[in-house]
């Protein structure tokens, strides 16, 4: 049995940021709404190939996923497979003080294994 598994390496849920002595901003950071794993690909499943990739991207402030690229990966054959799924990611935004936000860098880890 196939196993791909979504690890986010950058999220948070809800902050607040005070600055000296000033009222504090509310900040809720984003959070997936839509996460699809990627197709595993063809010959690494004949192969029996396991792996990973990492994709940086931006959110914009609509939820959608921007600027993705691949940043590491075991093997490339991963990365075109992975880079389509991100694609189609959903977020809510990042918002402070209601006002929806971009977040640049958010990073993840998408590995590729085989149930043992």
């Amino acid at each position: 049995m196939l196993r791909i598994t979504l690890i986010v390496l950058h999220l948070f849920l809800i902050t607040s940021v005070a600055v000296s002595g000033q009222t504090s901003d509310k900040i809720i950071e984003y959070r997936p709404t839509v996460r699809l794993a990627p197709q595993y690909p063809f010959r690494a499943i004949e192969e029996k190939i396991e792996g990973f990739v990492v994709v940086s991207f931006t959110i914009d402030t609509e939820g959608n996923t921007k600027n993705i690229r691949a940043v590491d990966s075991s093997h490339k054959m991963f990365e075109r497979n992975t880079i389509k799924a991100v694609e189609r990611f959903k977020f809510r935004p990042r918002t402070i003080n209601g006002i929806p936000v971009e977040v640049d860098n958010v990073t993840n880890k998408i590995e590729f294994g085989f149930e043992h």
